[in-house]
């Protein structure tokens, strides 16, 4: 395996290592040593790939942001595609909302505000799916 491939494995266990600590604590806890230890490596290969925090968190981002554009499809894409042309009167409720529903991903009495709880977002998606 060439050099180049081996580093790009490493920052795709790095990014899944911070998604799923972001999930399990919030983007919060996510720390540059649970993030090596999560991934199997060390936290010199983690600086190695990611000059700063924040340029890591944007690669995990970019990362799942791919991998969650890659699911999309059906009535699913045109939803998100008209969610992304809202007009600038719900735009600004628009970003609130979405704050708050991906804080929501992690705080389970705003997730029953948001309507963003596992249990209900399960019953709507076994709904598209026999729709």
């Amino acid at each position: 395996m060439s050099r180049d491939s081996e580093r790009e494995l490493r920052r795709a266990r790095i990014a899944e290592a911070v998604c799923a600590l972001a999930d399990e604590d919030g983007m919060d806890g996510v720390t540059l040593r649970d993030v090596a230890a999560r991934a199997g490596v060390s936290m010199g290969a983690v600086q190695r790939c990611f000059r700063t925090k924040d340029e890591m968190l944007l690669f995990a981002l970019e990362y799942v942001s791919e991998r969650v554009t890659g699911r999309l499809t059906g009535d699913l894409a045109r939803a998100a595609t008209e969610i992304a042309m809202l007009d600038e009167a719900h735009a600004t409720e628009a970003r609130v909302w979405l704050a708050f529903a991906a804080r929501a991903a992690v705080s389970p009495p705003l997730a029953e505000v948001c309507g963003c709880s596992r249990r209900p977002r399960l019953a709507r998606c076994s709904r598209w799916r026999t729709a």
